[in-house]
């Protein structure tokens, strides 16, 4: 979460967690952190309540998923290459095809 943004919506979630107690779980939410240097990057954000000694608790998780990130952009990139170069040999097809109907209707 961007703890640097008052108006995160995830910040603002965890300022309102003591009345929303009815909130069991937040599983894999995607957001963004801020670190201590001001950079941001990508956080998988997970909440867990809990009860102990008859007082409920919150368990926050931020796993940094920035290298996922960069795969996944890097695996978008590369199907988005195939695709063109798919596109490309599909149409030299139709155009070699295109061709010998020419020539067989000329030959004939």
């Amino acid at each position: 979460f961007d703890a640097g943004n008052p108006n995160s919506t995830t910040l603002t979630l965890l300022r309102d967690l003591p009345k929303h107690k009815e909130l069991a779980e937040i599983s894999a939410v995607e957001t963004m952190a801020r670190r201590s240097d001001g950079s941001v990057f990508p956080v998988l954000f997970s909440l867990t309540t809990f009860p102990w000694h008859g007082e409920l608790y919150f368990l926050a998780t931020l796993i940094d998923i920035s290298k996922r990130k960069k795969a996944e952009q890097s695996l978008q990139l590369i199907n988005q290459e195939l695709a063109q170069r798919v596109e490309e040999r599909t149409q030299a097809l139709r155009q070699a095809q295109e061709q010998l109907i020419e020539s067989s209707k000329m030959a004939a």
